[in-house]
């Protein structure tokens, strides 16, 4: 089921089309997301940080919302992230700001939210290529 997923009725719909063919959803793996190399923040292009944070925060926003009611005991959402959250890198500050800022509260909010019905939220932190 291809299509975008900065795309929010997208997102949805996607969702949708997914339960009604397959009849539920058991495991959520997010790791979709871009990256622009910018390696001097003043000529940083705001239009790219508003297209990478579209690209890679919001569409796992839109995707776990509306999978989560569909995820029942037992499932999982897999989250993927990069060691530039932690290490950062010179040319992709939109990126590595991208991973740091939402990934640990995202996922022990999932955490919490899913508790009583026991779904897993996992982060995998992925090495990075630009150090």
């Amino acid at each position: 089921m291809a299509g975008d997923l900065t795309d929010i009725a997208h997102v949805q719909d996607l969702v949708k089309r997914h339960i009604e063919r397959y009849g539920g959803l058991d495991i959520l793996v997010n790791n979709a997301s871009k990256q622009i190399l910018c390696s001097d923040f003043a000529e940083i292009d705001l239009n790219n940080v508003e297209s990478t944070f579209r690209s890679n925060t919001l569409a796992m926003h839109a995707l776990v919302k509306y999978a989560l009611t569909h995820m029942k005991r037992g499932a999982s959402i897999i989250q993927t992230s990069s060691m530039t959250a932690y290490k950062g890198s010179k040319g992709m500050v939109d990126y590595s700001f991208r991973w740091a800022f939402p990934f640990w509260g995202f996922v022990v909010w999932i955490g919490y939210q899913k508790l009583a019905a026991a779904t897993m939220a996992t982060v995998f932190w992925a090495g990075d290529i630009f150090a």
